[in-house]
Formats: C-alpha cells, structure tokens, sequence
C-alpha cells in the first residue's frame, strides 16, 4: 500500500512539473501572439499613413493644376488688358491656393516625419 502511495505521489509530481512546463510554454506562445498583435497594428498604421500622404499628394496636384489653369488665365488677361478688379480676383485666388499648398505640404511633412 505504501509503494502505491508512492508512486501516486511520484506520477502527481511528475504530471504537476509537465503542467508547469506547459505554462510556461503558453506564456511564451502569448508574448509571441502580442508580439504579432502589435506588428499588425503598426503596420496598419502604416498603411493608413501612406493612404492619408497619398490623398495628401493627390490633392497637393489638384491645387498645382488649379494654379497653373489660373496662371493660363492671367495670360489669357493680360493679353486682353485685364481690370484691376481681374488682377484683384487672380491674387486672391493665388494667396488661397498657396495657402492650401502650404497646408498640405506641411502636413506631408509632419507625416513623414511620423514613419
């Protein structure tokens, strides 16, 4: 009976170091699923970085086209004598689109600097 005992005893330890060898390796499988987790979440935020420059740049080549259109029109005015009131228009419709430039490209930039 007691070299029953024992060897129950015996088994029960070794089943108790076996689970404590098993934690062990479901702790590292966590730190290593977190560790995935993580890279996911980075590398969507990349994605969503690269997406935002991309509308950013899109949009930095509109303002470009609408200024070069508007340059288009101060030549095509000035070749008719344009008005103050035309030159008025075309230089606030300059300042608004250097602004909206500057804004974006700023924004490129602040991005950039984020990756």
């Amino acid at each position: 009976m007691e070299e029953l005992l024992k060897q129950l005893l015996e088994g029960q330890k070794q089943l108790t170091q076996r689970l404590e060898h098993m934690d062990s390796r479901f702790d590292k499988v966590d730190s290593r699923l977190d560790r995935i987790e993580s890279d996911m979440a980075s590398e969507r935020q990349q994605i969503e970085l690269s997406q935002i420059v991309h509308a950013l740049r899109h949009n930095s080549e509109e303002v470009n086209a609408q200024l070069h259109n508007i340059g288009h029109y101060l030549n095509v005015l000035t070749g008719k004598a344009a008005t103050k009131e035309d030159i008025s228009e075309l230089n606030s419709k300059f300042e608004v689109l250097n602004s909206r430039l500057f804004q974006q490209e700023a924004a490129i930039h602040q991005l950039k600097a984020v990756k």
